[in-house]
């Protein structure tokens, strides 16, 4: 019997070899071709919402019923949203679709083989065990032959090719039934979501040496972890947060992937609002790897004013207690740490989600990291705060100078002392939220608050390098609560 003959590894089946029919290539003529790929990728390293896969992909089919294979589908693909679509007048009907557990290899061939009639060959050609193939154990054929004895055998498996399964590719496959009115080629949609496919902005604000003017670089961070390949697809990214329900498919970007906008500028994704989303349709097609990421330009760099400040104290206020269960009288001394380096700007343009990594030259030109923070979607114009890390030189610490309670009336005096180690001088930020009772004052302060509202109080305290500042104020607390009138702060 001639055919192409296997022997399996070692590290799989000693003893045990596999051969097929030259006619098993047939077999490759009911499948299908990939004529095209677009993918929709959400927010998230492969983990986030999942991906819209769309192929546009074409048969060969025989008149009437038939079953065939498609190859290539992506390992982590939600086969309960799997969709096929033929055209409405080309008469083809799908009939039902099986998606098998996923396996590779000779295993995999093995395993589908079963049911089937085989022959196994030992080392000369010679016929060990002829009939159906039972079961597969080792480097062990369980063959049942034609009187209905079971046999075991060691050696190759020859499988006739009308009866040879397709050999396995990557990635997952589904068994379709089809109906087609006659012989010819269709093309039908194959669209389905799957996990493993995802994408992140990545961003890198280079500072100047002087001043803070920065420029900021904008790529976009796509990671495919899909189980397969995709070459050359047509890529739409969607940048927000996208709510799914379990195990929904994001079938409304089957509209969207058909139409892909000219960039407005070459090599750049072309942008657009898609209900509520952010669009982005990169202007190249794309080949992405199982298992790679890949970096493709999100915006232009754009040059930008910037500041830097130092801060002590949290931004927002915490939530408002009516009244502590009890006080600590008398003097108090607490370590305020270092004080936080943040760089503020105002958004170019829109930024979706992402890393941002911050760049400084040093004195002899070598570019360092100087920190970096997570950005939330952001708009156009919008203020962004990045935290890059605590200053090393400046410290700061609080010590209560006076305590002063009669009745629902309490008096506190307060003292910040900023002591700088360093060469350079600072501002820092210092937030304050006056907390013993809702109703409060401020009663005197060596320097004036830059904000003062309801729960706040935000000073800025200049620092002499290789020196101290002090700010002294004082505070009065009334837990009778009495309103204020409308307007007035405290």
């Amino acid at each position: 019997m001639c055919g192409l003959r296997k022997r399996i590894g070692p590290g799989l089946m000693p003893a045990l070899g596999l051969a097929l029919m030259p006619a098993l290539a047939q077999g490759a003529a009911h499948g299908t071709v990939v004529e095209g790929t677009r993918l929709t990728l959400y927010p998230g390293q492969g983990e986030g919402a999942p991906a819209l896969v769309q192929q546009t992909r074409r048969f060969r089919l025989q008149a009437g019923t038939q079953t065939l294979w498609l190859d290539g589908l992506a390992r982590r693909l939600d086969a309960d949203s799997l969709l096929l679509r033929f055209p409405a007048g080309s008469g083809v009907h799908l009939l039902g679709m099986t998606v098998p557990p996923a396996a590779e290899g000779l295993q995999a061939l093995l395993a589908q083989a079963l049911g089937k009639p085989v022959q196994v060959l030992g080392g000369t050609g010679q016929v060990l065990a002829s009939g159906t193939l039972r079961g597969v154990e080792g480097g062990l054929l369980l063959v049942q032959q034609g009187d209905g004895t079971l046999r075991l055998a060691a050696g190759a498996i020859v499988l006739p090719p009308a009866v040879a399964p397709p050999v396995p590719g990557a990635g997952a496959r589904v068994q379709v039934r089809l109906q087609a009115p006659r012989a010819g080629s269709y093309t039908a949609q194959l669209l389905y979501p799957s996990a493993g496919l995802g994408w992140r902005a990545d961003y890198d604000l280079l500072l100047a040496g002087g001043g803070c003017r920065a420029t900021l670089e904008a790529r976009a961070a796509l990671v495919n972890r899909s189980g397969i390949d995709f070459r050359d697809a047509r890529v739409t990214l969607i940048a927000g947060d996208v709510h799914q329900p379990e195990g929904g498919t994001p079938r409304l970007m089957m509209a969207v992937a058909a139409a892909l906008p000219a960039p407005a500028v070459p090599g750049l994704p072309a942008q657009g609002d898609l209900a509520g989303y952010r669009r982005y349709t990169l202007p190249q097609p794309l080949t992405l790897s199982d298992g790679a990421s890949v970096l493709a330009p999100l915006a232009a760099p754009a040059t930008l004013d910037c500041t830097r400040t130092l801060v002590l104290g949290r931004r927002q206020a915490p939530a408002y207690l009516p009244a502590k269960p009890f006080f600590i009288p008398g003097p108090r001394r607490d370590a305020l740490g270092a004080p936080r380096i943040q760089i503020g700007l105002r958004a170019p343009h829109n930024l979706p989600a992402g890393n941002v990594r911050v760049y400084q030259p040093d004195a002899d030109g070598t570019l360092r990291f100087i920190g970096g923070d997570t950005l939330p979607d952001v708009r156009r114009d919008d203020a962004v705060r990045l935290h890059l890390g605590n200053a090393y030189e400046l410290r700061a610490e609080r010590t209560r100078t006076a305590w002063h309670l009669t009745g629902g009336v309490l008096t506190e005096g307060l003292r910040v002392r900023f002591s700088n180690r360093g060469a350079h001088a600072g501002t820092v930020t210092l937030y304050v939220h006056p907390d013993r009772w809702r109703e409060w004052r401020l009663l005197d302060s060596n320097l004036r608050p830059q904000r003062q509202d309801l729960d706040t109080l935000v000073w800025r305290v200049p620092v002499p390098a290789r020196g101290a500042a002090t700010l002294d104020y004082t505070l009065r607390y009334d837990a009778a609560m009495r309103p204020r009138p409308a307007g007035e702060t405290p």
